[in-house]
C-alpha cells in the first residue's frame, strides 16, 4: 500500500436489516525508515480506531537489535509492558522464539535484513486500552532468507495515540525502507 497523503474513506456493508454499517478506514502516507533510531509513523491516531495494521517494507538497520513497534497515549510511547514475541524458520533450517517486553517485533536482528511483512493490531479491550497483535514477516539478505510470525499483547494506560517503529535497544539505526500505517474503526 502506497499513499502520498492520508486518504480517508467509508467502507459501507450492509446488516441482515439493509442497513448501512459505516466503518472508517484511513490509509496514511509511507514513511521513510532511512535514518533515525525511531520512526514515528502516527502521533494522532483518531480515538475511532479499533484495528491497524503497520506494513513494513524493505526495512533495515545499521545493527542487530531486534526491529519492534510501540505504541502510546497522552502519557507518551509505552516502552515496557509488552507481552509476546516472534518464532521463525530460516531456509538454512534454524531458528527460534524471540520474546519481548519492549514491544511487538516487526524483523530479525543482522544488519542489513532486507525485511518485508505487515503486523496486525486489534484493540481487544476497550475498559482497559489492551491490543493485541499478529503478523508475519521475511527477511532475505544477508543471510539465509527467513519467514517470521510475531503476536503479543499490550494494555496501555490511556487511549492510543502514538505508533512508532524503533529497535529493541533503541540505538540502532534505521538505514533502508519505509513503513505504512492503515487504520480502521
Amino acid at each position: 500500500i502506497r499513499a502520498k497523503s492520508t486518504i480517508l474513506f467509508t467502507v459501507h456493508p450492509r446488516k441482515k436489516t439493509g442497513a448501512a454499517v459505516t466503518t472508517p478506514v484511513s490509509i496514511q502516507p509511507e514513511v521513510a525508515t532511512t535514518s533515525g533510531t525511531s520512526v514515528t509513523l502516527s502521533s494522532s491516531v483518531p480515538s475511532w480506531v479499533k484495528f491497524f495494521a503497520v506494513a513494513i517494507i524493505n526495512t533495515s538497520t545499521n545493527g542487530t537489535s531486534v526491529p519492534i513497534i510501540q505504541l502510546g497515549d497522552s502519557g507518551g510511547v509505552e516502552t515496557t509492558g509488552y507481552s509476546g514475541g516472534s518464532s521463525g524458520m530460516n531456509s538454512a533450517g534454524g531458528g527460534a522464539w524471540i520474546p519481548s517486553t519492549v514491544g511487538a517485533i516487526c524483523g530479525r536482528n543482522a544488519a542489513a535484513d532486507d525485511c518485508n511483512g505487515i503486523i496486525y493490531f486489534t484493540k481487544e479491550d476497550s475498559s482497559d486500552n489492551t491490543w493485541a497483535w499478529s503478523g508475519g514477516f521475511t527477511t532475505k539478505t544477508p543471510g539465509p532468507t527467513e519467514g517470521a510470525t510475531s503476536c503479543g499483547r499490550k494494555a496501555l494506560s490511556g487511549v492510543l495515540t502514538t505508533v512508532i517503529l524503533t529497535t529493541e535497544n533503541g540505538t540502532d539505526t534505521y538505514d533502508a525502507g519505509s513503513a505504512a500505517l492503515i487504520l480502521l474503526g
